[in-house]
């Protein structure tokens, strides 16, 4: 994720370097439709857009982003081995307002919209299966780590939220390509929590409320994402 966040600035600072001394995408006037594709927070995806007045578009697009990773984490006096799954898939229609316009405002701002809209989730769900990493000792009793369990849990959001942000929409980059980028967030509903558990450690699925309470207040999902769009 992280290596993915410092790509996504790497080239969104060198294509905005590049359209400052570029000619504006006054070629692209005339284009209304555009369809292109894009990476970042979401993962990967498709979208198109379609011009609708000067200064307002509008855009539709899909993405999905499949995350995992296992780490080790100490809970007490006891490791486990955690192996994490999300999985995030989205259509989401935006309408852009171009806040900014005329001959005395500057290439960047030109091309600077304000988003808001919404997105239906085909896939949002996040996993968890948490496994001691070694043999519980108590007293003189060994209890074989197969023996203990283990715990898994499931995170899961309605499947619509409102989303708002900022765009860079037609950042020229030479014949009819263009260069776009979104910066905005989603406001997800509060979480759903579904914990199951074996043998020695099922009676941590008691622990199912708290774990929905003290995740009640992740409702922000941030969206950073650059791509690149052909006008016709």
């Amino acid at each position: 994720m992280k290596r993915l966040l410092i790509l996504s600035f790497s080239i969104l600072s060198a294509v905005m370097v590049y359209a400052q001394h570029g000619n504006d995408a006054s070629s692209h006037e005339g284009r209304r439709f555009s369809a292109g594709i894009h990476v970042g927070t979401q993962g990967f995806g498709i979208n198109a857009g379609y011009q609708l007045h000067h200064r307002w578009v509008a855009v539709l697009a899909t993405s999905y982003a499949p995350y995992g990773y296992t780490a080790t984490r100490t809970l007490g006096k006891n490791a486990y081995d955690i192996k994490m799954k999300e999985q995030l898939g989205n259509v989401q229609a935006l309408i852009g307002w171009k806040p900014f316009s005329g001959v005395h405002t500057g290439r960047f701002l030109q091309r600077l919209y304000i988003q808001g809209g919404v997105a239906a989730f085909y896939k949002e769900e996040a996993n968890a299966t948490a496994k001691p990493k070694e043999d519980y000792q108590y007293g003189d009793i060994i209890i074989k780590k197969e023996d203990l369990g283990k715990v898994n849990a499931q995170v899961t959001w309605n499947k619509i939220a409102p989303y708002g942000g900022l765009a860079l929409r037609g950042l020229e980059l030479g014949g009819r390509f263009a260069f776009n980028a979104d910066l905005g967030t989603y406001y997800l509903s509060k979480p759903q929590v579904h914990m199951t558990a074996n043998n020695l450690l099922s009676e941590n699925v008691s622990q199912e409320a708290a774990v929905q309470k003290n995740l009640s207040d992740y409702r922000w999902l941030p969206v950073l994402q650059v791509g690149v769009a052909y006008h016709f």
